[in-house]
């Protein structure tokens, strides 16, 4: 079968090819957040408690630029998995404060690691000065998509 040119444009695209690379780094850090019992995203949300806690739970929905739900479900999971507790803030119980238990902590030196072989697989055979332009061009990309997507109201 044949792929006709606008397909081949659409695959070779840089927003295609970006979302194939980004859903294969996730699946492989998924396979090795697994070993650690923990589910895609959990780490991320570790790793914006690490050295910042405790914290409201709003501050932590800003930091990782997700909608509160998802941060609200990981929290339950996290929570039922003993990896943090949730309080009331003493200065207004209207604010909801996240820690990490010591179980959470001490994910940290792993799930670090696992972060660091996945980067290390991810820029493979890229010279030094190819890794930093990859840096800064995804940097950039980055910035270019925070405003809103084109038709998008702001």
């Amino acid at each position: 079968m044949s792929v006709d040119s606008a397909d081949a444009q659409f695959v070779d695209s840089v927003g295609y090819l970006l979302v194939r690379a980004a859903r294969a780094h996730r699946a492989v850090v998924g396979r090795g957040l697994a070993k650690l019992g923990l589910h895609p995203g959990q780490e991320l949300l570790l790793a914006a408690l690490w050295g910042a806690e405790p914290l409201a739970q709003g501050k932590l929905i800003e930091r990782l630029q997700v909608e509160p739900p998802t941060v609200t479900k990981a929290l339950k999971r996290m929570e039922h998995s003993g990896l943090v507790q949730r309080s009331r803030a003493p200065h207004d119980g209207r604010v909801v404060m996240i820690e990490l238990t010591p179980a959470g902590r001490a994910l940290e030196s792993r799930v670090r690691a696992l972060w660091d072989q996945t980067e290390e697989a991810l820029l493979a055979g890229l010279s030094c000065e190819d890794r930093e332009r990859a840096r800064k061009l995804l940097a950039g990309l980055h910035a270019n998509m925070l405003p809103a997507a084109p038709g998008e109201k702001t």
